[in-house]
C-alpha cells in the first residue's frame, strides 16, 4: 500500500533556486523494497521538493495508477535486476502512469545496467553510495525536468585498469590540497571540491552561483593545469608532473 509522507514544519535550504523549484507541484511515486533507504529518501526529498506530494511503495505491483510529476525507482544489478527485467518494470510503470520522468536509485553499479538505463531514456541516476546533498540535487533536477549522471570512467581508463598492474597508492589529500592550492584559483578549488563529492556540471553551477559553460571554462583550465585528460582524471588529482 502507498505510504504518503507529511510534509515537516521546517525546510533546508533549497540546492536549486526557489523559482525552479516552484510551480510543478505533483505527485512523486517512490518504488525501493528497502524500507530505511524508502523511508529516508521520501522524508528527503519532502524536506527539499515543497510541491512534491510522496508516495512510497515496496513493490512495483502496489504503485496506483495515474499521473505522475516523476517517478523513481530501486534498482539492484546484483540481484534480479538485470537488463530485460529492467525493461519489463519500465514498460509496467509507464503504463501505470503514463510519460513521466523516471529516475534511478542505483544501489550496485554495471556497465551493461547503466546502457539500459540510457537505452531506456531515464532522466537520471542517484548512486547508492552518493551523499544526501548530490543525491537531493539530483532528484531535484529531475523534478524539474533536468537530467542527472553519475561521471563514467573513460574507455582508456577502463583498459588502463583491465590491463595494468596493481594501481599504486593515491596521492595523500593534504599533498592533493597543497598542490591545488599552489596551482588552482579559489573558484577552481570549489569547483575540484564539489567534483571529488560526484556533482554534476548544472549542480556545480547552482551552487557556486555561474552559469554551466563558466563551470566548463574552469575545468578546461583545470585539465591543463593538473595535465588531466577528462574530469574523472581531474576528480581523483592528477599527478603535477602528468
Amino acid at each position: 500500500m502507498a505510504c504518503l509522507v507529511p510534509k515537516p514544519s521546517w525546510r533546508p535550504a533549497c540546492r536549486l533556486p526557489e523559482a525552479l523549484c516552484a510551480g510543478r507541484r505533483g505527485r512523486l511515486v517512490l518504488i525501493e523494497p528497502h524500507g530505511l533507504l524508502r523511508d529516508s529518501l521520501a522524508h528527503l526529498i519532502s524536506n527539499h521538493i515543497r510541491e512534491a506530494i510522496v508516495e512510497c511503495y515496496d513493490c512495483l505491483e502496489d504503485v496506483v495508477p495515474g499521473p505522475a510529476a516523476l517517478l523513481l525507482i530501486g534498482v539492484d544489478a546484483r540481484g534480479d535486476d538485470a537488463a530485460e527485467t529492467v525493461r519489463a518494470k519500465f514498460k509496467t510503470l509507464r503504463g501505470l502512469c503514463g510519460d513521466a520522468p523516471i529516475g534511478v536509485v542505483l544501489r550496485s553499479d554495471d556497465a551493461a545496467l547503466r546502457r539500459t538505463l540510457g537505452a531506456l531514456g531515464v532522466a537520471g541516476v542517484v548512486q547508492h553510495e552518493a551523499s544526501l546533498a548530490v543525491a537531493i540535487a539530483a532528484i531535484q533536477l529531475m523534478w524539474v525536468g533536468g537530467s542527472c549522471f553519475p561521471a563514467e570512467p573513460s574507455r582508456d581508463e577502463e583498459n588502463a585498469a583491465a590491463q595494468s598492474s596493481p594501481a599504486p597508492p593515491a596521492p595523500e589529500p593534504s599533498r592533493r590540497m597543497a598542490y591545488c592550492e599552489l596551482a588552482l584559483t579559489s573558484r577552481e578549488c570549489d569547483v575540484l571540491r564539489m567534483l571529488r563529492e560526484g556533482r554534476q556540471n548544472k549542480i556545480i553551477a547552482f551552487e557556486l552561483g555561474i552559469s554551466e559553460s563558466t563551470v566548463k571554462v574552469h575545468l578546461r583550465n583545470m585539465m591543463k593545469k593538473l595535465h588531466a585528460s577528462n574530469r574523472t582524471q581531474v576528480a581523483l588529482g592528477a599527478s603535477p608532473e602528468g
